[in-house]
This record gives structure tokens, C-alpha cells and sequence, in this order.
């Protein structure tokens, strides 16, 4: 039994690890090459982790897809075809790059309105490929999340200070649209009144190009 007990790895790279050492049990045929499914090494694939609910690929030269696990078929529409056709554009530059360079490749991809981290390496063999998808649907929420209360702390921390410094209304909301809209938006602070209809623009700030949501 292989024991890992690594702090702060990305648990996709650790899957991938682990799955390779199971995929290089695929008994290669005659000419060194594993052979597809139906070609007499469904028992050699049957010791895969068949059972696991991401997806598992195995592909070969010639754009082949040797192996599939259900989950991989279903969330990349793959069906029953045996070759890379179906596979996402971001995914299949990232098997030409392992191709060349024999370097691990990792991409993040939207599917069945789920997020996937996939990474792929080269196998033993030449030609050959793996990927394995994790879905990362929790953590890339979080993060954005995360990110959402920075930029209102930075927000907030921002608008304290133009309060600080503000020796006009005029110049407190301009300060405030400023601190709103980094970046590249834009913000704007408007009065409505009963005796004027409409909205009247008494501060804005960022960019012209960028818009921002009214709140």
C-alpha cells in the first residue's frame, strides 16, 4: 500500500498521481502500445478506479480514446465514440502541449453546469495521455465569494478614508464613487427629489468604458 501524506497539494495533482499508477496497469499488445477496449484488456481496466465519480480518460496516438470511465462519457457528451472530437477545445490544446512537452497540464472547465479541474499527464508510453477531472464546483464558489468580501472591505476601508478627507459633498462622493468603481467600471451617486423628476448626477467616478450595477 502507497501511504501520501502531503500538506498544501492540490488534491488534483494528487489524484493524478495516484490514478497513473493505476492506468500503468493497461498491458500494452504486441507493438508496445495499449491496446483499446474490446481488444482483450477489459480485465486490465476493470482494476481502474471504475467506480470513481469524476472523470478518468485514457488516450493513445492518432487521437484514440483508449479509455472512458461513465462519468468522463456523461459530463463531456462523449457517448460511445472512441476518438477526442467531443472533448472541449481547452482540453484538447492541453493534450497537445503534454504531447510536446511531457509536462502536466491543468484546466478548469464549466460542464453540466459544474466546475472540473482537469489535469493531464503523459504516460509511460509515447503517444500516450491521462486525464483526470475533480469537480471544483464548491471551491471555485468560495473563492469567488472570498474575493466578493475583499473587494467590499477594500471598498469599505476606502470610503471611511474619503470621509476623513472630504471637505465638500461634492468631493466625498466623488471619493466614494472612486473607491466603488477601481478598475476599470464606473460609479456614479445621483438625487432624485419631488420637485425635480428624474435622476440628477451628483458624483461619478472610473473609467467612462466600464459600467457598474446601480444599487
Amino acid at each position: 500500500m502507497l501511504a501520501l501524506a502531503l500538506g498544501g497539494v492540490d488534491p488534483a495533482l494528487l489524484t493524478a498521481f495516484a490514478l497513473t499508477l493505476a492506468l500503468a496497469a493497461v498491458v500494452p499488445d504486441d507493438a508496445g502500445t495499449p491496446a483499446p477496449l474490446g481488444a482483450g484488456n477489459e480485465r486490465d481496466l476493470a482494476r481502474l478506479p471504475i467506480e470513481n465519480p469524476y472523470p478518468v480518460l485514457r488516450v493513445g496516438p492518432n487521437d484514440q480514446l483508449l479509455y472512458a470511465n461513465d462519468p468522463a462519457r456523461e459530463i463531456l457528451a462523449l457517448g460511445e465514440r472512441t476518438d477526442l472530437g467531443a472533448l472541449p477545445p481547452p482540453l484538447l490544446a492541453a493534450l497537445r502541449e503534454v504531447g510536446e512537452s511531457r509536462l502536466p497540464r491543468f484546466v478548469e472547465l464549466p460542464l453540466a453546469a459544474r466546475v472540473f479541474a482537469f489535469t493531464v499527464v503523459a504516460g509511460h508510453e509515447p503517444g500516450i495521455a491521462n486525464i483526470y477531472g475533480v469537480d471544483v464546483t464548491s471551491r471555485v464558489a468560495a473563492e469567488a465569494r472570498s474575493a466578493q468580501l475583499n473587494r467590499f472591505l477594500r471598498t469599505m476601508l476606502a470610503c471611511q478614508g474619503a470621509i476623513g478627507r472630504a471637505n465638500t459633498e461634492q468631493e466625498l462622493f466623488r471619493s466614494v464613487c472612486d473607491a466603488v468603481a477601481r478598475g476599470d467600471r464606473r460609479a456614479w451617486v445621483a438625487l432624485r427629489s419631488a420637485e425635480a423628476p428624474g435622476w440628477r448626477c451628483i458624483a461619478e467616478g472610473g473609467q467612462p468604458a466600464g459600467g457598474a450595477p446601480t444599487l
